[in-house]
């Protein structure tokens, strides 16, 4: 898991936060204008998605995008969202993307805030729920299945906070 300033990434997939009413965040809002509103229109074509928590959409990307596809991932109430909400958010990011077999994937962050919580702390809780998802206990299973994958390999969280977000979650990981 590494922390990088938001940019659009060369491979993989990209997440972007959406809270309930299908709102999209800073980040998916600023992905969707450069795209022409191509993230917004399917979303909105998602009748089932609401931004609910848990909730998750993915659009293959149009072409001219590097990556392969944007996830949607539904947040909840825009306002405050507590850091367990976050951990759940980094949870279902992983979880997304082991799903659509991504080896890598990045979070845009910008928008999303929590109660109480710097930038850094929204970084870190969703890296720490990432990390959390990414846990499996092999020691007693016989083989893995060729089509079982463990996840991405490579995860970027995408924040204006990086730099301190970095050195917080390798501090909280030691």
């Amino acid at each position: 898991i590494t922390f990088a300033t938001p940019t659009v990434p060369k491979a993989g997939a990209l997440a972007v936060v959406a809270f309930e009413g299908a709102t999209l965040s800073q980040g998916g809002t600023e992905l969707d204008a450069a795209i022409g509103g191509f993230l917004a229109r399917a979303v909105a074509a998602n009748k089932t998605f609401k931004g609910k928590p848990g909730q998750a959409v993915t659009v293959l990307t149009p072409p001219g995008m590097d990556v392969n596809r944007v996830l949607v991932l539904g947040a909840g109430k825009a306002d405050g969202l507590a850091r367990k909400d976050l951990e759940h958010l980094g949870g279902a990011l992983l979880a997304a993307l082991a799903g659509a077999g991504e080896k890598e994937g990045a979070i845009d962050l910008r928008g999303v805030s929590g109660r109480d919580m710097t930038a850094e702390d929204v970084a870190v809780a969703v890296a720490l729920g990432a990390r959390l998802r990414s846990y499996r206990f092999d020691k007693y299973r016989t083989k893995k299945k060729d089509d079982e994958g463990n996840g991405p390999d490579r995860l970027t969280v995408l924040t204006e906070a990086a730099k301190p977000a970095k050195k917080a979650f390798e501090a909280m990981t030691k």
